[in-house]
């Protein structure tokens, strides 16, 4: 496997050393260029760059706060690198998210110190992204920022030429507060050393970028296809990363669930001679529930923790996460039957629903953004709400740490996690267990108004089509595994919604309001997984047709002449500016910067060519993971965990179960579920009308479909890979039979 980027040559040491030390000595001996004003600049219709808030009227919450700032922010736009050109000063960048802590910081503290304020606006021009609604911008910056040798929290502020290529981080030097808490005498050292030796920054930001570009567009090395080894090999190197009184995965940073490796897990333990994987990842799945990571209160998930013990959390709680952890769950439960699985999957549904759902808009929103303070009680706090019976519960229930700053800043407060089960309360108190589950019921609703009267809890209401793609599949598995039929319901609102709102001859638009539609492979991905799913659930072929449609338009507008694979957007000229690394396409393969699509396309293709019989679409899986297996990077992170999953399910075809009956027939519906209890979790499920046959089905099936008998009520063939079934006209042979297979 190819060696991690920051190995190699693009790092340019000599530079970065040279320049750390001038950055240092104009740090320790200050000699300030005179502050000057800006000249004024035409720019649509404004008279003067001065005093100028370009983000007042943005559409995000994370760029209208800096219209409230002092500082004289940009977005991603034009007329930014022609006022740095114009006036021939560096670029401030700063890429952050309305759920980051780091952000908020920022946003709170140090952008509000009016010192700061006057340098960066007399000194350099300001640039403001928000990283979830520009991704791509976001995942080609934070790579440079971290070869430089920053990039070490959510939020990256980076130095940038006129032209945007980046030359230092704000963090390479200091890192978390410290960096933030000397940024403005950095920000004014960089603007001198930026004056003083313009050529020296423009060769080597030029030499950075060269090397960047070359690394995005790397060929593939000509390799063998991966085959099931190299997954177990994942599997051994990652479990040594893997926490099993916490759940999940260790980084510098802190512990973060990962679904990706999770649900790899999930699939690999349900070989039985893999059960110890199985066991992991179920270890795991029960303590990141009972830790503060899960939202004990209102339910769902926040983002990941700052300690290795998951008791103070990262307290935003993202969709996508959220979305991703829900299916996650609902795998577990069934392959596992545990009822605490079912009921962690049920109350993220209803979270989904009740909190991040818009119905006026019909789509989902990005995120729920709490503060420390929402999330967090005191135990003198949590204690005064409950009297009698309810305060024995909450003593018993919840495990309040004793220790003063979990969170900085809020001397002895807790985020909720579970210290003893409810049957072991019941058990001690020689209570029931249904007057113990009712008095829980009773906590968890005195919480949610408590939570509620502090104040309303902010939403950042962007939608994003790759978080709804994935929050859509997620819904309709709860929807034909849980038996909740709202969740379907929904989950078709929105999709419709996007279909109808979101979707042009391109493809799939990022996000549906904005004056500059950009289109990315993983919103392509995810709506595509988001149609086939809505197919598997309605059986509407209309929901198929619109899947094709949208394949057809990756392969015209994302696909690469000479290899295999999809660049991360479409390769055609698209309407805001590409300036700096953002006008370097990603070569297929690549895009594991930011979401890893190109496994998961290459899951698509596979379960396309298993459905349909179609060797195409098993040559385009193929050549994504042959490409994939020259480059794809050492270590554990989202994008080899996806791609690890694509060889797993290359070399383990899932079932396919086609069902012969009327869409009003008890055995059909029967039929159903004995398919999804058995079928496992990448299960394929068709259903034929004997008035409307599917034409993609199979040789091999329709070969079989005219043995079933003619007067019976329905039947069901199933098959792996080109081995099929004969017709089963019961549904509990069915389940034994798939449960048999299945092992």
């Amino acid at each position: 496997m190819g060696q991690p980027l920051v190995r190699r040559t693009i790092y340019h040491a000599v530079f970065l050393v040279i320049f750390a030390i001038a950055i240092g000595a104009l740090l320790r001996d200050h000699a300030a260029l005179p502050v000057g004003k800006a000249p004024p600049l035409l720019m649509h219709g404004a008279t003067t760059y001065e005093g100028i808030h370009h983000l007042s009227g943005a559409e995000t919450p994370f760029l209208r706060q800096g219209g409230t700032q002092a500082i004289w922010w940009f977005g991603w736009q034009r007329e930014a690198f022609a006022t740095a050109m114009l006036l021939e000063r560096p670029i401030l960048l700063y890429i952050g998210a309305a759920w980051s802590e780091t952000s908020q910081y920022l946003d709170e503290v140090t952008f509000r110190d009016a010192t700061l304020a006057d340098l960066i606006n007399h000194r350099m021009i300001p640039i403001r992204v928000d990283l979830e609604a520009s991704p791509d911008i976001d995942a080609r910056y934070r790579l440079a920022a971290r070869v430089i040798g920053g990039g070490h929290s959510d939020a990256v502020v980076l130095f940038l030429t006129p032209t945007g290529d980046p030359f230092f981080a704000a963090d390479a030097i200091d890192h978390g507060e410290e960096a933030w808490e000397t940024l403005p005498t950095l920000v004014e050292s960089v603007a001198d050393f930026f004056a003083r030796q313009p050529n020296v920054v423009e060769a080597n930001a030029s030499g950075l970028r060269g090397q960047l570009q070359a690394y995005f567009m790397s060929d593939w090395v000509d390799t063998a296809l991966p085959k099931i080894s190299t997954v177990n090999e994942y599997i051994a190197a990652t479990a040594s990363q893997f926490d099993r009184t916490s759940g999940g995965f260790r980084d510098q940073v802190g512990l973060w669930p990962d679904p990706t490796t999770l649900g790899l897990y999930l699939r690999i333990g349900a070989d039985p001679a893999r059960r110890d994987v199985l066991q992991m990842a179920v270890q795991g799945l029960r303590a990141m529930v009972r830790s503060a990571l899960y939202d004990h209160v209102d339910g769902g998930f926040f983002r990941g923790a700052r300690d290795t013990a998951w008791r103070a959390p990262y307290v935003g709680k993202r969709l996508i996460i959220n979305a991703e952890l829900l299916r996650l769950y609902i795998d577990a439960y069934q392959l596992t039957g545990e009822t605490e699985f079912r009921r962690i999957a049920e109350e993220t549904t209803d979270y989904l629903l009740a909190h991040l759902y818009n119905p006026e808009q019909e789509v989902f929103m990005a995120s729920e953004l709490l503060s420390i303070d929402d999330a967090t009680w005191s135990e003198e706090e949590l204690l005064g709400l409950f009297t009698g019976p309810e305060r024995q519960v909450v003593q018993l229930r919840f495990a309040l740490a004793r220790e003063p700053r979990l969170f900085p800043d809020r001397p002895f407060r807790n985020a909720l996690a579970v210290g003893a089960s409810l049957d072991a309360i019941a058990q001690r108190l020689g209570w029931s267990a249904e007057k113990t589950a009712q008095i829980d019921a009773t906590i968890r609703e005195r919480l949610r108004d408590a939570r509620r009267e502090r104040r309303a809890i902010p939403r950042d209401e962007s939608a994003y089509a790759d978080a709804n793609g994935v929050a859509i599949q997620a819904l309709f598995h709860a929807s034909m595994r849980l038996d909740l039929p709202k969740a379907g319901e929904i989950a078709q609102h929105v999709l419709r919604h996007w279909v109808r709102k979101g979707v042009d001859r391109l493809g799939v638009r990022h996000a549906l309001v904005g004056d500059h539609p950009n289109y990315l492979l993983a919103d392509q991905t995810a709506m595509l997984e988001a149609l086939l799913t809505a197919y598997e659930a309605t059986h509407d072929q209309a929901w198929w047709r619109e899947a094709m449609g949208l394949v057809h338009r990756i392969e015209q507008y994302f696909g690469s002449e000479i290899l295999a694979g999809f660049y991360d957007r479409p390769q055609v000229a698209l309407p805001f500016p590409l300036h700096g690394l953002v006008q370097v396409p990603v070569r297929p393969y690549f895009d594991f910067i930011g979401a890893p699509s190109n496994p998961r396309l290459a899951k698509i293709f596979d379960q396309l060519s298993y459905r349909t019989g179609d060797e195409d679409w098993r040559i385009t899986a193929d050549g994504i993971l042959l490409g994939l297996a020259g480059i794809v990077q050492e270590g554990m992170n989202r994008s080899m965990a996806s791609y690890m999953s694509a060889v797993l399910l290359h070399h383990r075809p899932p079932v396919h179960v086609i069902i012969l009956g009327t869409d009003d027939a008890k055995s059909t519906a029967a039929f159903e579920r004995a398919a999804r209890r058995g079928g496992g979790v990448d299960l394929l499920l068709d259903r034929v009308s004997p008035r409307a046959a599917v034409p993609y089905l199979s040789d091999d099936v329709r070969h079989l479909l005219p043995q079933i008998p003619a007067s019976h009520g329905g039947a069901a063939i199933f098959c792996r890979g080109t081995v099929c079934s004969p017709p089963i006209v019961e549904p509990r042979e069915l389940l034994r039979q798939l449960r048999q297979t299945s092992g």
